[in-house]
């Protein structure tokens, strides 16, 4: 009988400290998850193609895309009516893509934050960045969060015709660059608390990747254990 006892209490420490061990799993990984916020990098889609679609020409300042810019007294721009967008697709519809490329890279700077990337693409052909880079490429197929926005643009050749040039597909695509790894140089106080707390630091490099404990003790100092 005693034994039997015995075994009985074995069995429910093992339970206990197994229900433990989960319950600080959950609550490491739920205050801890390194992905690139959706919301802000939908916002980011949209804002670029409304900004385009929305700002006029003639109410453009730039001394390279704007009335008495560079490609204003070259004739690249002849209608300030034109929207950004309606200016690129006629770039697009008359093959002057290298134009429509360095036209992008001028009216898009600052509205697009350094860490993220972005391309434009017009019926399928990538207009920005024209010939991309394999960084370029490989950020972007390491992504975990790649978000587009679409537009429909068309438009006359300039105000005193009536050549309608399009429809076109408009698509922006934007992420952000480095998302696809676990930051390590950047702990969350929270996780490293939690694992100390838990006794769990020894699992932190294989719930997030490797280094991730140490990490904790060089930014808040848990976890230090064997670590140097």
């Amino acid at each position: 009988m005693l034994h039997k006892k015995r075994g009985y209490f074995f069995v429910l420490d093992a339970l206990l400290g197994l229900f433990i061990l989960v319950i600080g799993v959950f609550l490491i990984t739920s205050t801890y998850v390194e992905t690139p916020k959706p919301t802000q990098v939908g916002l980011l889609s949209d804002s670029l193609i409304d900004f385009l679609s929305g700002k006029t020409i003639k109410n453009f300042n730039s001394p390279y895309a704007g009335i008495g810019g560079e490609l204003w007294k070259q004739g690249g721009i002849t209608n300030e009516e034109n929207s950004l967008l309606q200016q690129i697709g006629e770039f697009y519809s008359t093959n002057r893509l290298e134009i429509a490329e360095k036209f992008i890279q001028n009216v898009s700077n600052g509205v697009i934050p350094d860490q993220f990337s972005f391309e434009v693409w017009f019926n399928n052909v990538i207009l920005y960045p024209k010939e991309p880079s394999l960084e370029h490429k490989k950020s972007k197929s390491d992504s975990e969060l790649l978000l587009t926005s679409k537009r429909i643009t068309f438009g006359t050749m300039n105000s005193t015709t009536t050549k309608i040039w399009g429809p076109y597909m408009v698509e922006v695509f934007v992420w952000e660059r480095g998302t696809a790894k676990v930051r390590t140089t950047f702990t969350e106080q929270s996780v490293c608390t939690n694992a100390e707390s838990l006794g769990l630091c020894g699992g932190l490099d294989t719930l997030y990747a490797p280094g991730y404990k140490c990490s904790c003790c060089i930014e808040h100092s848990f976890c230090c254990a064997g670590c140097s």
